[in-house]
């Protein structure tokens, strides 16, 4: 049955996160909980199935981690990825995006995770 599937997901990334909150500090602090008040339903179901995701991705990468014996505190890893930016410049009629420089443990997050690092520099488009 189909329902049951994300139940599963859902069991198993709960299961996840209370097995390793010792390492990670306690569950309140990694899930950020707060109350949330939604007038309709749909944006509900919309808002719980946005935090099963982020959920389900942040189990994914601390496996990943894990599993590449990369030992980093959740909240350190989390500033470090927070300031990565890309800023747009225009350079003699070329526009260009440049990304700031990968500091601390986002490199780790993205070797573990499987994603490619974005380019230093990327060429637009010429301006018209």
């Amino acid at each position: 049955m189909i329902t049951r599937e994300p139940a599963k997901g859902w069991k198993r990334s709960v299961l996840l996160i209370f097995d390793s909150a010792p390492k990670w500090g306690t569950v309140e602090n990694q899930l950020e909980v707060r109350p949330i008040y939604h007038h309709r339903d749909n944006t509900s179901i919309g808002h719980i199935v946005a935090s099963f995701l982020a959920l389900r991705l942040e189990v994914d990468l601390q496996r990943r981690l894990d599993e590449r014996e990369v030992s980093i505190p959740w909240p350190d890893l989390m500033t470090d990825l927070k300031k990565i930016h890309a800023v747009l410049i225009e350079l003699e009629g070329t526009r260009h995006r440049l990304r700031t420089a990968m500091q601390g443990a986002s490199l780790h997050a993205f070797h573990s995770s499987g994603a490619r690092i974005p380019a230093s520099v990327t060429s637009l488009d010429e301006l018209p």
